[in-house]
């Protein structure tokens, strides 16, 4: 019912940067979401993992979603691997921040890139006081153009370099509909780019992950910050 209703969804209110067109190409039906990942004995040394986190600022039911999405670079392949998907509601500042540190330990990331426009910014402040998290903040005000912005996410799924498990049988698979979902509903209405659909918070949290792995190409190119 998912995939018929994806993939033939109308779009009569704004028009989808990410239709079901682009985003196909990039899904692997032989891969899915994976619990943990040691990129030492599952990636090897040509291998980065970075995790973007877009904040929840409300602990209200219905409010916005504390979400992540994690990936992999493939430095010898040049294929991005998406890891997990996930998103939590009605947790506390205490709460989000004590989950960002249990999902390093899971995934044992590059880079933890946060969400810092200015009302976020005090998560990113603790994180860096309170623990070693390799902590990398990213502004989303502003910057929805085609070089750094949402829609540059388009050039990489274009050339199929993206890989987004797409397993039936994964341990998660709502997370990756909603994932789809999300980005389908993601585009422009009335001139202005946004989320025509009831969340978007896991497409912005794909994106922080994306400046993290682009911020993280040009560091093993230039050999530093």
């Amino acid at each position: 019912m998912f995939d018929r209703e994806y993939k033939t969804k109308p779009r009569s209110s704004s028009s989808s940067l990410f239709p079901y067109t682009v985003m196909e190409p990039n899904l692997d039906e032989s891969s899915y979401l994976v619990e943990t990942f040691n990129k030492d004995y599952q990636g090897g040394q040509n291998m980065w993992v970075v995790s973007g986190w877009d904040l929840a600022w409300s602990e209200k039911a219905g409010g916005d979603y504390l979400a992540k999405v994690t990936a992999s670079f493939d430095m010898e392949t040049g294929i991005k691997t998406i890891l997990d998907i996930d998103r939590w509601q009605k947790l506390s500042f205490e709460q989000q921040c004590k989950l960002i540190e249990h999902h390093n330990e899971r995934y044992n990331e590059d880079l933890v890139v946060i969400e810092s426009d200015s009302a976020q910014m005090i998560w990113a402040q603790y994180l860096e006081q309170k623990t070693t998290l390799p902590i990398m903040r990213h502004r989303a005000g502003g910057k929805k153009d085609l070089q750094s912005g949402v829609p540059g996410l388009l050039m990489d799924l274009e050339r199929k370099v993206w890989r987004i498990p797409y397993n039936k049988k994964s341990r998660n698979m709502d997370n990756v509909k909603a994932f789809l979902t999300e980005a389908e509903a993601f585009g422009w209405k009335n001139d202005k780019l946004e989320g025509v659909g009831e969340h978007d918070d896991l497409v912005m949290a794909w994106w922080h992950c994306n400046f993290g792995l682009e911020r993280y190409k040009k560091i093993a190119s230039w050999g530093a910050y």
